[in-house]
């Protein structure tokens, strides 16, 4: 990877739907989808994901119908000057490209091509590892951009690079305003997009461990207010479990096996503690004990291990 793209900020893209108690007040706002087997009352959030200082930047929760695409628009705004963002394939569209191109400070983006848009096809059967291209707008696409306020014709054509990336089993392409003339060199591109799973890996994180689901209330205030808490602890875990890995990782050479932090244990000490944290006179007291905590419960990295994705039920509930 180029020099110019270390300079970036990588942030990783990704939203979720999460379920809800079926009541009256939460359907209202929140809506759902129904099946066979009933009605399911969902809720949609939105993360902008910093990969390597693994925090949230920025995020959300709407109603299920709420747009993802919308939700970037809310907060495209709120990313800092030298920043990359990951997209996965559901943000495959000329909107995303405009939005992110013609921001008032461009947005250096990479988002994963749509193996059925006619462009991807096209491209995949040149075998070229990548190519210039230009985009013209759908009539959707101009409607939608004309209600964020932008003035979109037939002739307003977008030029982005493609870059081929072979996988084991498939190939992959993805679209970026990333130029090989400005220092960013195509070789690194295929290491980039896998730090998205840094932000699957958070919102699974937030849903099983934390856990997200497990509402306090049957309120969309209260729903609300649990899903920003949640956010905001898995934040502060990730700001002090880092000490805690320093510290480890000083004493290494001791094990077998590089060691790393217990996740599981260390979120279960955090909760434990983190109401002391703004109502204790002895704060760092408290924070001594977790960092004990931290580096007391640690599991091996065991390298070249690697395990067959699972992947999400199209049907199901992600």
């Amino acid at each position: 990877m180029g020099k110019a793209t270390q300079r970036l900020r990588v942030i990783a893209a990704d939203g979720s739907n999460i379920s809800l108690i079926n009541t009256p007040a939460l359907n209202k706002h929140f809506g759902g989808q129904s099946n066979q087997n009933g009605s399911f009352v969902q809720g949609k959030t939105f993360y902008y994901y910093d990969v390597l200082n693994q925090l949230v930047l920025f995020s959300r929760i709407m109603p299920y119908r709420y747009g993802e695409i919308q939700l970037v628009y809310d907060g495209i705004g709120q990313l800092e000057k030298d920043t990359l963002v990951i997209y996965d394939r559901n943000f495959c569209s000329y909107k995303m490209f405009a939005l992110h191109i013609w921001a008032e400070q461009e947005v250096k983006f990479i988002i994963r091509g749509k193996e059925n848009q006619t462009v991807i096809k096209d491209f995949i059967a040149t075998g070229d590892p990548s190519a210039i291209v230009y985009l013209a707008p759908s009539l959707d696409a101009m409607k939608a951009l004309r209600e964020s306020g932008f003035i979109v014709t037939r002739d307003t054509l977008l030029k982005v690079p493609l870059v081929r990336v072979e996988l084991q089993k498939t190939i992959e392409v993805l679209v970026t305003n990333l130029w090989g003339e400005d220092g960013h060199c195509s070789d690194g591109f295929k290491t980039l997009y896998f730090l998205r799973w840094g932000v699957e890996t958070n919102i699974s994180i937030q849903k099983n461990i934390l856990p997200l689901e497990a509402f306090s209330g049957l309120t969309v205030e209260s729903v609300e207010q649990d899903f920003y808490a949640t956010v905001f602890t898995a934040n502060l875990h990730s700001i002090l479990i880092k000490d805690a890995q320093a510290s480890v990782d000083m004493n290494a050479e001791k094990s077998k096996y590089p060691m790393k932090v217990n996740k599981n244990k260390s979120f279960g000490k955090l909760k434990v503690n983190i109401l002391s944290l703004f109502i204790s006179s002895d704060v760092d007291s408290i924070l001594e004990i977790l960092h004990h905590h931290f580096i007391k419960d640690t599991l091996p990295i065991r390298k070249h291990r690697s395990y067959e994705r699972v992947r999400k039920n199209k049907h199901g509930h992600s």
